[in-house]
């Protein structure tokens, strides 16, 4: 009889980002992986569709912890200290899926002291049932420095399915530049940029995941797509990609797609978007004058063959093994 391994994913949000797509992702190729090295699988799913503020943060706590109740619990960074508490004296491992760590992100009194706790117990922690799953080198490092070496670090990158990807480079170019997805971390001065390209006769729009903020304004648009090969298409018509962040990133999934779909990557050395850039041989900017000026003089740059292959989902298997390493041990 196979041995049973009852394994959760917890989350909360209320629209499909590149993290969570990454998160469930990761997810399903663990489950995948035990299934086929002996064990049977029992798959939970829990997502709530918000982030609770204020007092309703309580909310999260009780959300958190009666949901980390599996063998092994794949919980949001945001959710990891309410699902450690649940388990401080069970055999169940917990692995944190931690995008990026920015001091902005704790906006409020109540989030601060949750970063300063779950920090605190990280870094004096002698647990070794607690996992980081992190998405770049970058993150990699830091949290090497910032926990106990009880904790284990897990490097799982974002993968892609790169011939899917490459099938839209037949997409013909048009006079337009992607600003990027619209989102919380879009830093301000990209609206600047967006007036200067305009003026000088390009189409700048931004994507966003949510529908209300669809729109056409002076110099740009910002766009809804149901369909992700619409989407795809669109990107893929860009002469260039900008990713302009005001906060450390994890990775940048937009950028990345547009990597894949032919598209040049122009952005900012901010956590794991700096490796990013520097892997594929992307341009990198300080500021929108650097970006405008790359655009004006139609600065391209050669992709890194080797960044396309090595983020291929044909090669999942090799960041799997470790995270099914620190499951079984």
């Amino acid at each position: 009889m196979k041995e049973i391994c009852s394994v959760s994913h917890i989350s909360h949000g209320v629209s499909l980002t590149g993290g969570y797509i990454h998160e469930q992702f990761v997810f399903n190729s663990v489950c995948d992986t035990l299934d086929q090295i002996g064990f049977e699988v029992k798959r939970h799913t829990f997502r709530t569709n918000r982030f609770f503020k204020g007092l309703a943060q309580l909310k999260m706590v009780w959300l958190g912890m009666v949901n980390a109740i599996s063998d092994v619990n794949f919980v949001s960074n945001w959710m990891a200290l309410y699902a450690i508490w649940a388990n401080l004296f069970s055999k169940r491992k917990i692995i944190i899926t931690w995008h990026h760590h920015d001091d902005a992100d704790a906006k409020t009194r109540m989030t601060r002291l949750y970063m300063k706790l779950l920090f605190s117990f990280l870094s004096t922690t002698q647990s070794k049932r607690i996992a980081i799953l992190v998405v770049s080198p970058y993150w990699k490092n830091y949290f090497t420095s910032k926990v106990t070496s009880s904790v284990s670090i897990l490097y799982f990158p974002n993968m892609f399915d790169v011939k899917y990807y490459q099938s839209f480079h037949q997409a013909p170019k048009s006079k337009q530049i992607y600003l990027g997805q619209l989102a919380f971390k879009t830093d301000a001065q990209i609206f600047e940029l967006a007036h200067q390209l305009k003026q000088q006769g390009y189409y700048c729009f931004f994507t966003t995941l949510n529908q209300s903020e669809v729109g056409v304004f002076t110099d740009y648009d910002i766009l809804y797509f149901q369909e992700h090969s619409s989407y795809l298409n669109m990107v893929a018509q860009s002469e260039y990609s900008i990713a302009y962040t005001k906060l450390n990133e994890g990775w940048n999934r937009v950028a990345h797609e547009s990597i894949l779909l032919g598209v040049q990557v122009v952005g900012v050395n901010k956590g794991g978007l700096g490796d990013l850039l520097q892997e594929s041989n992307s341009l990198v900017a300080k500021t929108v004058n650097d970006i405008a000026g790359y655009i004006q003089q139609q600065l391209k740059t050669t992709i890194n063959a080797h960044f396309v292959a090595k983020y291929d989902m044909l090669n999942q298997h090799l960041y799997s093994q470790p995270v099914i390493d620190f499951i079984t041990r």
